[in-house]
C-alpha cells in the first residue's frame, strides 16, 4: 500500500498549521483508526512540531547537533537517497509528548532545525523533487505522511 501524502499549507503563520498536523498525526497513530503508521515531517525552521512531538533535549543531542535533521537533508540528498541513510533521519522511539511513550509506536518524525532558515536561502529551485525523492522510498512504509509547510513568503 501507497502512503497518503498530506501537506498542510497557508500563507499566513499562526493559523493553526502546526496544531492540525500534531493533532491528525496523534489521532491516527493513536487506538482510534487501529495504529496507521505515520510519518510526520517538520518542513517549518521554527521547528514547532519537532519540539511538540519529542523532548527537546532529545532533539537537540540526538538529532539537530548530529545533523540529522531536514537542512542536512536538504543539503545532502545524495547521501540520503544514495546509501539508504534515510533511517538515521526519522526519530521512531518517543515521539509523542500527549501519549504514554509506550501506548503506540506508529508515529514517527523527521525533524526540523533552525538551521533551516540558512539552507532555504541556498536551496535550488527544484526543493520540491528533492522532497518527493526523500519521500519516495517511503511511502511502502507507512499509511499516512503528513508535511507541516512553512508560512509561504513572496
Amino acid at each position: 500500500m501507497t502512503a497518503k501524502v498530506i501537506s498542510v499549507c497557508n500563507l499566513k503563520g499562526g493559523v493553526g498549521k502546526t496544531t492540525l498536523v500534531m493533532a491528525l498525526a496523534e489521532y491516527l497513530a493513536g487506538d482510534t483508526m487501529y495504529g496507521q503508521r505515520v510519518l510526520a515531517i517538520d518542513l517549518d525552521p521554527q521547528s514547532n512540531l519537532t519540539t511538540g512531538l519529542m523532548s527537546e533535549e532529545v532533539w537537540e543531542w540526538q538529532y539537530n547537533n548530529r545533523g540529522l535533521t531536514l537542512p542536512f537533508l536538504f543539503k545532502n540528498a545524495e547521501y540520503f537517497l544514495a546509501n539508504g541513510n534515510y533511517d538515521k533521519f526519522i526519530v521512531k522511539e518517543e515521539v509523542s509528548n500527549v501519549r504514554n511513550k509506550n501506548s503506540f509506536n506508529c508515529l514517527h518524525l523527521i525533524p526540523s532545525s533552525p538551521r533551516l532558515f540558512e539552507v532555504q536561502e541556498y536551496l535550488p529551485e527544484s526543493s520540491v523533487s528533492i522532497l518527493r525523492q526523500i519521500i519516495t522510498p517511503l511511502l511502502a512504509e507507512y499509511d499516512y505522511i503528513l508535511i507541516d509547510c512553512p508560512p509561504l513568503t513572496g
